[in-house]
């Protein structure tokens, strides 16, 4: 059975730890759950497309100033994020 409140099987500890991107983490959590990049928005599609020059151009100030904290989490934890967005794409 599929872990609909934690589809990515993400740790208490993982969060706290990722605390400042806690909305970038639910982005990709209900993007993995209803697989629709519709989930991401432009900023994190053009990070999930490895797209460095797109993504800090859409950033505005917040995402620009944690853009190395998501790859990061997506380089650590991304796994499942990374197949889906294949797929989906």
């Amino acid at each position: 059975m599929e872990n609909t409140n934690n589809p990515l099987s993400i740790s208490e500890e993982t969060r706290n730890e990722y605390a400042c991107i806690a909305s970038y983490i639910q982005a990709f959590e209900r993007f993995v759950q209803y697989r629709t990049t519709m989930m991401l928005g432009g900023f994190l599609d053009a990070v999930l497309r490895n797209d460095l020059m797109d993504a800090v151009n859409r950033a505005d100030r917040w995402s620009a100033t944690n853009l190395h904290i998501i790859c990061k989490f997506l380089y650590n934890h991304g796994g499942v994020i990374r197949a889906t967005f294949d797929e989906v794409k």
